[in-house]
């Protein structure tokens, strides 16, 4: 005798399309209430989590002397709103200064780095 495996789908009784539902559900709630009660727990947790993911750029108030100097102090991909922005930075004319070369590292390691340094604790 063969063993042959059925797989469960709409011919089923249901079970476990209404228990997917349901742990959706459940899922979407949990995170309703994180999302809703975290800034009624932590007033200041909005401002510190968009601090932290803002541009890094944004913080800057001039330009650098060229994009050598803006790679060396961790700065990619600098965008036109930004007060460290030099149009004579942006080759293509695309909005974004300083763009990396290939070589050089991905600039979401920096950026990861500058969020994870912003969300440390104050002590």
């Amino acid at each position: 005798m063969a063993w042959t495996r059925h797989e469960t789908g709409p011919s089923d009784d249901g079970r476990w399309s209404v228990l997917r539902i349901v742990t959706v559900l459940w899922i979407a709630a949990c995170c309703g209430v994180i999302v809703m009660g975290l800034p009624r727990m932590y007033p200041k947790a909005d401002q510190r989590l968009a601090y932290a993911f803002r541009e890094p750029s944004m913080d800057l108030d001039k330009p650098f002397a060229n994009c050598a100097q803006a790679h060396a102090a961790g700065f990619y991909d600098i965008p036109r709103a930004s007060p460290a922005y030099d149009g004579g930075q942006d080759g293509d004319n695309d909005g974004i200064a300083c763009e990396p070369d290939p070589g050089d590292p991905p600039p979401f390691l920096g950026r990861l780095k500058t969020i994870a340094k912003r969300l440390k604790p104050v002590t």
